[in-house]
């Protein structure tokens, strides 16, 4: 008889653990309590970036004057974009469904509660029961948007799940938290011709992205200049919505909100980004012995819980709290469960925000680099000299690259500019790889391409070591 498999969630990480199962020869069930496809595909990654993709075309169409082109300027139709956007959705939920269907996964929808190591309670939403038993069990279950209790409960004050499901702009928008939620969806909301303010209470934007630390001063010095208002080492201390004549809110009512700079300020919309909270309610973890820690569920590297036969990937285990990452987590995770000791290097993981401009990273910062043992070198390649990137009329950016003074290996990169977030994967299979400077400097780039942009850091690495 087939071992069977039970995975807690149906997002990118659950999928890939039910499809890499099942390719192995392992009965799969997945329980997902809304739809499969995860926070990714319906509230996060998908809608985030075809709205991001769309509103940035949109941006640049504006500017194709200079260029001899005359664009007939017309206000966004919200309403059809968010049409669009469901379209997207539902396509690409239909694709996940027919994958998993096809690879003879089974898909329960329903909540699901451990009620033992090899045991699972799932109950559908007509409150029937049923019991999966199991010889492994996944848990997948993601997260949610961190909600801030200090806010008053008002629908002008949101998460990103609503402020994606939006179909009336709002003349104005704080936005509380500068890390990638938030600063993507500044983009988009300032894109569509909303007044954004940020309010971020550490020294800067993207502050606990430590991969992106020469990166993000790019980020923010772009967003000031497109007229958004940047406030770090602020927050918010208090925030009081105007108060309805009926029982729904009116148009243009606002929300006025008091900051730690003794400043006020009014927006029309308030939208808390401070972070996403690993969903653990429910799932019955105390009771089977699963430990946690502050970040999430402890794992060991091949992503088992304190209770043998048990894992957790994604954002419940706390790692790196990325879908690519959660997948990458999941094939470990049964193919531990098969007999097999694999890992995953996070170190060679990117980390990616898909804002304008585009920032990547990944390996190690200068400081990690120093605190490994090694003596990284720091090379900087601007966008401004790339001939692709000035003809597409996007010259905004640099390459970071940091290599190691004496032996040449590639240790880290960051990007900052037009498409940065493909353009670092080349980087990521190079250190894979173990290439080093002097493997990159002999390969023929073709011109012109952003691309080169890799090659020419390396030039400048290869003679500030030789010299």
């Amino acid at each position: 008889m087939k071992k069977h498999l039970v995975i807690i969630g149906g997002g990118p990480g659950g999928c890939a653990a039910a499809l890499h199962a099942a390719r192995a020869g392992l009965r799969a069930t997945v329980v997902e309590r809304q739809a499969v496809g995860g926070t990714c595909l319906h509230q996060g990654c998908i809608p985030s970036k075809y709205l991001l993709s769309t509103v940035k075309a949109w941006v640049d169409s504006q500017g194709l004057t200079d260029r001899g082109l005359k664009v007939t300027s017309h206000p966004p139709d919200v309403v059809r974009l968010m049409v669009k956007k469901r379209e997207v959705i539902e396509t690409l939920h239909r694709a996940t469904e027919q994958s998993l269907k096809q690879a003879g996964v089974e898909v329960i929808v329903g909540t699901a509660r451990l009620q033992g190591a090899h045991e699972v309670q799932v109950t559908n939403a007509e409150g029937q029961g049923l019991r999966l038993e199991a010889d492994g069990i996944i848990l997948a279950p993601g997260s949610h948007p961190t909600r801030l209790r200090s806010l008053p409960n008002d629908p002008r004050i949101c998460t990103s799940d609503e402020a994606l499901e939006l179909t009336q702009l709002p003349s104005s928008v704080l936005i509380i938290g500068g890390g990638y939620i938030g600063c993507e969806l500044a983009c988009i909301f300032q894109g569509l011709g909303t007044a954004v303010t940020i309010v971020e209470q550490l020294p800067h934007l993207l502050a606990t992205q430590e991969t992106l630390a020469l990166a993000a001063p790019w980020l923010e010095r772009s967003l000031e200049r497109r007229g958004i208002k940047v406030l770090t080492n602020t927050r918010v201390e208090s925030a009081c919505p105007e108060r309805s004549r009926g029982a729904s809110v009116e148009a243009g009512q606002r929300v006025h909100v008091r900051l730690s700079n003794s400043e006020s300020l009014e927006s029309e919309l308030i939208l808390a980004a401070v972070g996403r909270t690993p969903a653990l309610e429910g799932l019955g973890l105390e009771q089977v012995g699963v430990r946690c820690g502050a970040a999430g569920v402890v794992t060991t590297s091949f992503m088992e819980t304190s209770v043998p036969g048990i894992y957790a990937i994604g954002d419940v285990a706390g790692r790196l709290p990325l879908a690519h990452a959660a997948a990458q987590e999941a094939i470990i995770a049964v193919e531990h469960l098969l007999g097999n000791r694999r890992t995953l290097d996070y170190h060679t993981v990117p980390v990616c925000v898909y804002t304008w401009p585009e920032l990547a990273g990944v390996g190690f910062t200068e400081e990690q680099a120093r605190q490994a043992g090694r003596r990284p070198h720091l090379s900087r390649f601007p966008f401004a000299a790339s001939g692709k990137a000035i003809a597409e009329g996007e010259p905004e950016g640099m390459w970071f690259l940091i290599s190691d003074e004496q032996t040449g290996t590639l240790l880290g990169s960051q990007i900052v500019g037009p498409h940065a977030t493909e353009l670092i994967h080349e980087v990521a299979i190079a250190m894979k790889g173990h290439l080093t400077i002097s493997d990159i400097e002999t390969m023929t780039f073709a011109h012109p391409t952003l691309s080169e942009g890799f090659q020419e850091a390396f030039h400048r690495s290869l003679h500030a070591i030789q010299r």
